[in-house]
């Protein structure tokens, strides 16, 4: 299914791209579109085909796990989801780095994608005009451009997967404190604390896997925007005309003049 939307939009991009009037390529680098096209709706592809569906599995896991922790102890299950809002405080500014930093990146590659394409298809006038060096220099401040945007985004997820597992070993050991105190006071059992353990860990590789897939989440809202742009576009009619009225009038045909005078020999 996710393979298939994604081709439905590859279809509904290309078909706009086609329609769109002249002056939009006139002010849009082809690199630019050719990026949108494949590079933009590939991030649209990872997430929707293959990070989508495990995170609809890891929260059908935690919702369920969750649910049976309720009903084992809900004092206990309370202590988790307070964790939940104070976690997202922490993430979420991130997450708004992240889909800067990926937004960024995606605009560096759509125009070191046009740099190359305009290089390549003018490969003989560089060499006429011995521009090897210049564009040698072009391509390496634009890959280094690419590596700098690289690495901030690899800092980001960097911070991101320990900290979600900071904050489930943090509940672990308060819900071991926790269930300790209250079985010592023998307000619960042993055997409730340790089951209630047991579907805990249940929780931690959905949660941790949530990472990966916020992270791409937040890399394919700026493909998403980006495509948008170019759907929301004003398609070229080219049914539509202007209508005047040339009865009576005289027609000039100054430009057809002009090269019949310079084919015709003297």
């Amino acid at each position: 299914m996710g393979q298939k939307m994604v081709a439905t939009i590859r279809i509904r991009l290309w078909k706009k791209i086609i329609h769109l009037p002249v002056p939009y390529y006139d002010n849009t680098k082809t690199g630019e579109t050719v990026s949108r096209m494949i590079n933009d709706t590939i991030l649209l592809k990872e997430l929707i085909a293959d990070h989508l569906p495990q995170f609809v599995t890891g929260i059908i896991s935690v919702i369920g796990a969750v649910t049976i922790l309720l009903f084992m102890d809900w004092k206990m299950t309370l202590v988790i989801l307070i964790s939940v809002p104070l976690t997202a405080l922490v993430v979420a500014p991130l997450g708004q780095k992240m889909f800067k930093i990926s937004k960024g990146l995606q605009k560096e590659t759509a125009d070191f994608t046009g740099m190359i394409s305009q290089t390549l298809s003018e490969s003989r006038l560089v060499k006429a005009s011995n521009a090897e060096n210049l564009e040698e220099k072009r391509g390496k401040e634009g890959v280094n451009r690419l590596f700098g945007f690289g690495i901030r985004e690899a800092k980001i997820v960097a911070v991101l997967a320990p900290l979600i597992f900071f904050v489930v070993m943090g509940v672990i050991v308060v819900i071991i404190g926790y269930g300790g105190i209250r079985v010592t006071s023998g307000t619960l059992s042993t055997g409730t604390l340790i089951a209630f353990l047991l579907y805990l860990f249940q929780i931690i590789v959905p949660v941790t896997s949530f990472v990966t897939f916020f992270t791409q989440l937040q890399k394919s809202k700026g493909a998403t925007e980006r495509i948008s742009e170019i759907l929301e576009q004003d398609s070229e009619n080219l049914q539509n005309g202007i209508e005047k009225d040339i009865s009576g009038k005289k027609f000039k045909f100054e430009m057809f003049r002009l090269l019949m005078q310079m084919v015709t020999p003297f």
